[in-house]
């Protein structure tokens, strides 16, 4: 079924119940947990979540996710939106999911609003770990705009970088040593610093649509990560259109330096 540019795909396990598109069916009962799945055009996937997610129900949100994680899907997105309850159960699905995903270099990110919901998110500190979205538009909406401002002010940050690598060589500084870098992400608000050792920043640089951010700083329909640790990690920004201005600035590059 395809509706609104989505490619929809209805799970009709006995375990989900699952609808697709706007409907007028009830809302689960207590203790019922519905699931639907959207296939999008542009790879993504998302997956809609209704009811209550504890112990008995959070095992049906594992082997919904299970299924996409054996897909090509380059992002997952978990609607909470119509969730009422979640208990840690439901919460060790969603960190058990994350963990799966980003094994293969894949993201998940959710959609709440329920005080509720991110009350339980806020109270584990799990809201630091997952890049929540308001609503499922705002996770979806592709604006161009938007990226391209994402990718000016990475580009400018990453020059920033570049002449505080190149200071701390011209003071006779060695691989080994530590210094003070700034978040490379798209957020114009972050003030991030990042503690890299200078072969450390040497490895990102040496590949020009690579950059440093700060842990779980990515934007999941920009980039993916491909390495991180407990004080940064590394994002390399997909093929195509999104990545032309991180290639095009690349200072190293304009100096005709290898890569």
């Amino acid at each position: 079924m395809s509706t609104a540019g989505f490619s929809v795909r209805v799970d009709s396990s006995r375990e989900s119940s699952c609808t697709a598109g706007p409907t007028t069916e009830r809302s689960p009962k207590p203790g019922e947990l519905r699931i639907t799945r959207m296939d999008l055009d542009d790879g993504r996937c998302v997956v809609t979540v209704a009811g209550e997610m504890d112990k008995q129900t959070a095992p049906r949100l594992v082997k919904s996710l299970e299924q996409v994680g054996s897909s090509d899907a380059p992002a997952i997105i978990v609607d909470l939106t119509g969730c009422s309850f979640i208990d840690s159960s439901g919460l060790g699905a969603l960190v058990g999911a994350r963990k799966l995903f980003r094994a293969s270099g894949r993201q998940l990110v959710l959609v709440a609003s329920g005080r509720q919901i991110l009350g339980a998110f806020e109270l584990t500190g799990l809201d630091s770990l997952f890049k929540i979205y308001p609503s499922l538009a705002t996770a979806l909406i592709p604006i161009k705009e938007s990226w391209l401002d994402e990718a000016e002010r990475r580009v400018s940050i990453r020059d920033a970088n570049e002449q505080l690598g190149q200071s701390c060589v011209g003071l006779g500084s060695s691989g080994a040593d530590e210094f003070v870098f700034i978040c490379e992400c798209g957020d114009r608000g972050c003030t991030s610093l990042l503690h890299l050792e200078l072969a450390e920043y040497e490895s990102v640089r040496a590949h020009p649509a690579r950059f440093v951010i700060a842990r779980n700083h990515e934007n999941p329909e920009a980039e993916r990560v491909v390495r991180e640790n407990g004080r940064f990690a590394v994002v390399e920004t997909f093929t195509g259109e999104r990545s032309k201005p991180a290639l095009e600035s690349n200072p190293r590059w304009q100096r005709g330096e290898p890569w």
